[in-house]
């Protein structure tokens, strides 16, 4: 049984898209990150998601609440001309006894 680690290295070169450049495996020298370059990476990471977070939840209120307010409004003058309308048959009502 061959190994998938085994067959690997003879499609290496398939793969390559040309244009682009495959970076060499940094050396175990250059590859030490101390815990402070580690601490930095992930609070970067964090304060990019952050960022994307804000950016989206500021869409959606671009989006969602003129269209919330909208039916809001819609629904509270519904209710507003119900009244009225049971207000006026109440009226009718009453001048018909």
């Amino acid at each position: 049984m061959v190994m998938r680690q085994e067959r690997r290295p003879q499609y290496e070169g398939c793969f390559h898209m040309p244009g682009v450049h495959h970076t060499l495996t940094p050396s175990p020298e250059e590859d030490i990150y101390t815990k402070d370059d580690v601490m930095g990476i992930i609070k970067k990471g964090k304060t990019d998601q952050d960022k994307m977070y804000d950016k989206m939840h500021q869409t959606m209120d671009i989006l969602f609440y003129p269209l919330h307010n909208s039916i809001a409004w819609i629904s509270k003058t519904m209710e507003e001309l119900q009244q009225k309308l049971e207000y006026t048959e109440w009226i009718i009502r009453r001048k018909q006894y």
